[in-house]
Order: structure tokens, then sequence, then C-alpha cells
């Protein structure tokens, strides 16, 4: 059904990835919902639906509350989504001792059927429509999810972050994920110049744009490393560092064609990486493709021992640990 409703999707794919950044909240799960309660909009007549009651794409009602902006609008599907998250926050209240996947779920389904109509974790849909609500949402939004980034969720991915001697670059005196969040904090206010241009081409690449970001901190620090746009004893090139060696150049040092040549490198290596590892899962062949963006995909024997030879013996590890916090700063 999710899949049904995608190209009418495309068209409000723009306004969903804006709220679900701005309100901290999965597009793909304000997508789901898109998809389930008005079919992307077909399911509509004039922007209502339910006998006149549900308004727009979310199908805000208007028996509890004042609709807000047109139909298909940014402001009505930041509505929509302002009342998921409180409905997730009143779910957290009543069940105190329900982890934070468990509130979520209960939120979507409270967004269906009210708060009140949440008893249990699992018969939460008893009384949802079709008595499948926040099943058949998540389900959406997972396939949803799949769609946006094909080569794995780095939020899933081990990581043990920056090693000691990375960690040192900024005169850290800690190492590992800590080590690695720092560095990328330290580089946040130079990223945020390319913020857009890593989303677009992330996007387009069907990447998670972290990533992008991640390896933009970890080879250039942002171009704060970078002399005319050169680093590595004037081998690589561009806030990605693409080597000349093995690539011809394309683009400006901190352009859009840059960073999409740095990113296609790396989806190359992780193509690469599950040819060489068919019994990989999708998040160690990420993993690995990330090491051998590094070192080059022989490096990679083994899953544990992959950054053995990168720079620092840690370079995925890192990048992983820096992408994980730049996911959480919207990227």
């Amino acid at each position: 059904m999710a899949q049904h409703d995608l190209a009418q999707m495309e068209k409000y794919k723009g306004i969903i990835i804006k709220v679900g950044r701005a309100k901290q909240m999965d597009p793909a799960v304000i997508a789901a919902i898109i998809s389930r309660e008005s079919r992307a909009g077909t399911g509509l007549i004039d922007g209502w639906g339910d006998h006149g009651n549900a308004f727009g794409l979310m199908q805000v009602d208007k028996r509890y509350h004042t609709p807000e902006g047109a139909w298909d609008s940014e402001q009505h599907v930041t509505q929509g989504t302002k009342i998921l998250i409180d409905s997730i926050k009143e779910i957290k209240a009543n069940f105190p001792q329900w982890t934070q996947e468990q509130c979520f779920k209960g939120g979507i389904s409270a967004y269906n059927a009210g708060v009140n109509n949440v008893r249990t974790y699992e018969h939460m849909d008893v009384g949802t429509t079709g008595g499948d609500y926040s099943n058949d949402v998540v389900a959406r939004a997972q396939w949803y999810k799949s769609k946006a980034n094909i080569y794995g969720d780095i939020m899933k991915i081990d990581t043990t972050g920056a090693s000691e001697k990375t960690a040192k670059q900024d005169k850290l005196t800690i190492k590992g994920v800590e080590a690695s969040k720092k560095l990328a904090e330290h580089d946040l206010a130079r990223m945020e110049k390319y913020k857009s241009i890593i989303i677009k081409v992330g996007k387009a690449k069907k990447i998670e744009p972290a990533v992008i970001a991640a390896i933009i901190s970890r080879e250039s620090r942002a171009g704060a490393a970078l002399k005319d746009g050169w680093g590595d004893r004037g081998n690589g090139f561009g806030l990605m560092q693409v080597d000349k060696r093995y690539h011809t150049l394309v683009g400006a040092w901190d352009s859009e064609q840059h960073i999409t040549q740095g990113t296609e490198i790396l989806i190359g290596s992780i193509k690469e990486i599950k040819a060489k590892f068919p019994k990989w899962t999708q998040e160690q062949c990420f993993k690995g493709g990330i090491s051998a963006y590094n070192a080059g995909v022989k490096n990679v024997r083994t899953y544990e021992h992959m950054d053995v030879g990168t720079t620092g013996d840690d370079y995925a590890n890192d990048v992983v640990a820096r992408a994980q916090w730049y996911k959480s700063k919207g990227y």
C-alpha cells in the first residue's frame, strides 16, 4: 500500500523532510501516516475525508483541532506532526515503564484512536481503524525508510569511535565514541555552510547525509585542514579528499559536483564490499564501504578488524560515530 502511494507521495517529499527535520521526527513516519490517512491525498475530496470531519493529508480532525493551512501545505503537515508528538508524550506519561520505541508506537496508535484507547502494548490497536493502525503505519514507515537510504541505517551500526591518535587532533584526553562526537561538534559551524548541498546529494544518491557530513569532518575537518582545497601532501582534493592518483577530479573543492563524486566513490566501495562479503548484513557492508573509502576494498578482510590499516586504525568506527552525532543535528 505504501508502494502504491509512492508516486503521489513524491510531491510532498520536500515538505515531509523539512517538517521531520524541524520537529525531530522521522520523515518516514510522517509519510506513512499520510499514506494511511489519505493515501497521499488521493482519498480526499477537496482536502476532506472521514465524512467531512478530517482535513488534509494527515486527516486532522476538526472536532478536536482547528485545522491550520491548506490541506497539502507545510503548515498542515506541521500541525499533524505536532499532534503525533503530543500523543507520544502522553503515552510516555501514561506508561513510564515502556521503552522509547514502545511509546513511539503507542503514540502512533493514539494518533488514530486517542491516548485513552491505548491500554496495553500488545493490544494497543484494538479499537483503532481496522484494528491495525500502528502496526500498519510502522510497516509502511519502514518501507518508506528503505526507499530513502538504500545502503542501510547508520544508527544501527556498531562503533568503537575514534582512536587515541585521532582524538589527539583536537588535543582531547578522551577516545572512543565521545571523542568522535567532540571532533564532529568542533566542525559543526563550518559544516553548516555545506549542509544544504550535503542533504541534496544524500537525497539524490539515497544515502544518509549524516555519513557524507561525517566523512567531510574526518577527511578535511569541513575544509579547515585544507590549503587551497588540497590535503594529503597535495594528493587529496576537496572536502571529501578525492585522491587524484585514482580519480579524475570533478568540480571545485567545496562544490556539489565534488560532494557528488565523493559520495559516488563511497557508494562504489559499499557495492564492492557487498560483492566481496555476500553474507554480511546491509549495515555491515555499509560500515565496510566506509572503511574501504579510506584504505581500499582489499584492506577490508574481516568485519571485526576492518579498520586495521586505515588512517589511525579507526576510520570506519570514527566516521560512523561522527555520523550518528550529525544525524542528531538534522543531517
